[in-house]
């Protein structure tokens, strides 16, 4: 991951760094080792005589000093702890607009700890029998105002603010499937909730090819729904190819929302330019800009910049639940 190579490109890479690390180490390693270069060096120690000695001996200190202070810093080196929006690997989850008009979703992020193949969404909120109401409280006394006191003039009440529009839905009966990495994943439950019926299969790491096996299960296991949601091009290059091979294995579905990308990586720039690119050759293909809609906004993220905050992932499913409504 985090390289602007995918690929037959990126394969070429790791054979050329391989093969020339081992050129390398057969050649200034193993072939003195195996031609007695360590004998010569220890026989020259043991001759050496004035500051011929010392000149050795400085050589096999910085020598030994460097092995030591490798194998120490290799055995003491500890794995960076994954942050708690990354915990969960990945994640698929079924709406459905019944069950989602009985209570409301939880709005944060993934709440496990534990990496997961699948996951259900949280126990909703059954709505309650009416109850009497409860009495109501005796009024307090109104305290009894002293000659010198002089009441202070009353402040106009601030207009409250206009409640946000509700985030458009789609026709009744209408299936969405959503398919992304771990930034879709940080929002699987804010992005169902704005759907009202949809299935969200996001997982860390996601790359294109994923996604085209992921897409051809589905398609195998019963079919595409009318619209699908893609957001894969935050781990890696997403090349015009790619996305054509994502059409193919999409071939017949009427609308296919791809996700701009924010992440701040040398690929940003050309996977969002590729997936403009890709609405000339792809009539059903439907933009959702979170780059624009993103911009500005430093408090969606969390501090890498591209993994979701709760008011992230509710702007993200906005977007996407008007893209997919039209």
């Amino acid at each position: 991951l985090d390289t602007p190579l995918d690929g037959l490109a990126l394969l070429a890479f790791r054979l050329g760094v391989t093969l020339a690390l081992a050129e390398l180490t057969y050649r200034l390693v193993e072939t003195p080792v195996r031609t007695g270069a360590l004998g010569r060096a220890w026989s020259s120690l043991r001759s050496a005589r004035g500051m011929g000695r010392i000149y050795h001996q400085s050589g096999w200190a910085g020598a030994g000093f460097l092995l030591v202070a490798l194998t120490l810093s290799v055995a003491g080196a500890q794995a960076a702890e994954t942050p708690d929006y990354l915990r969960v690997e990945s994640v698929r989850i079924t709406f459905s607009a019944p069950d989602l008009s009985r209570g409301q979703p939880v709005s944060e992020t993934v709440p496990s700890r534990l990496p997961l193949t699948e996951a259900t969404p949280p126990a909703l909120v059954e709505p309650q029998p009416a109850s009497e109401p409860a009495p109501t409280a005796a009024p307090e006394p109104e305290p009894v105002a002293t000659a010198t006191a002089s009441p202070a003039p009353a402040r106009p009440a601030e207009p409250p603010a206009p409640p946000p529009p509700p985030a458009p839905r789609l026709p009744a009966g209408t299936r969405v499937l959503a398919i992304g990495d771990s930034v879709m994943l940080g929002a699987a439950y804010q992005l169902g909730a704005t759907l009202g019926s949809a299935e969200i299969d996001a997982a860390v790491g996601r790359q294109s090819a994923s996604a085209i096996s992921v897409l051809n299960a589905y398609r195998a296991g019963g079919g595409l729904p009318s619209v699908v949601i893609i957001d894969i091009g935050n781990n890696g290059t997403l090349t015009p190819r790619q996305i054509d091979s994502v059409m193919d294995a999409l071939g017949g579905v009427a609308r296919v929302i791809f996700v701009t990308v924010r992440v701040d990586r040398p690929w940003e720039e050309g996977n969002n330019a590729n997936i403009w690119g890709a609405r000339d050759r792809h009539p059903n293909i439907v933009i959702a800009d979170w780059h624009a809609a993103s911009t500005g906004h430093p408090e969606y993220f969390q501090g890498d910049g591209i993994h979701l905050r709760p008011e992230g992932a509710q702007a993200f499913a906005d977007l996407l639940g008007g893209s997919a409504a039209g």
